[in-house]
């Protein structure tokens, strides 16, 4: 799948970040303006669908 180069959204409707370095940006910033919550990011990872960055609010799952 070829997704355009600075398309804001991925085939799976989450919000792409282009790079790790804005994803790592924009976490910090959220962290900084919320309160802890169940829909408050703590992480950010690379998407295998659109190949770039989201945040997510769950932590990482441990590999079993």
């Amino acid at each position: 799948m070829t997704i355009a180069l600075g398309a804001r959204t991925c085939p799976t409707g989450k919000r792409r970040y282009d790079s790790y370095c804005e994803a790592r940006a924009v976490l910090r910033k959220a962290k900084r303006r919320r309160s802890p919550g169940p829909m408050c990011p703590v992480r950010f990872y690379r998407c295998s669908v659109c190949e770039g960055w989201h945040l997510s609010s769950t932590k990482e799952r441990k590999a079993e």
